[in-house]
């Protein structure tokens, strides 16, 4: 079974302003954490390639947990500009929690 890659651009998964005037702020910066050893990453130059391993997990992924949370407030959305590199289509989730 191949692998699944995808790339996020580095400019790609950032909160853009809609109601309110805010600079775009990059979601990339933060640390990331894979869920399982299913997961690798890589950042370049076009931005952030993972690649999922096949396996046993229900839903491999990332996170990013940045050191102090973000303020997203003054945004109106998040969106992620994802490239599928493999052979076979695949499904892609964006969450966003909030610890209140």
């Amino acid at each position: 079974m191949i692998p699944t890659r995808l790339l996020a651009s580095a400019t790609a998964l950032l909160a853009t302003a809609c109601v309110r005037a805010a600079d775009p702020l990059s979601l990339l910066d933060a640390p990331l954490t894979p869920s399982s050893k299913q997961v690798s990453h890589a950042s370049g130059p076009e931005g952030l390639t993972l690649t999922i391993a096949p396996g046993n997990e229900g839903y491999p992924g990332v996170t990013l947990a940045p050191a102090q949370p973000w303020n997203l407030a003054a945004y109106g959305h998040v969106e992620a500009h994802v490239r599928n590199l493999g052979a076979k289509p695949v499904s892609v989730n964006l969450r966003i929690d909030n610890d209140g």
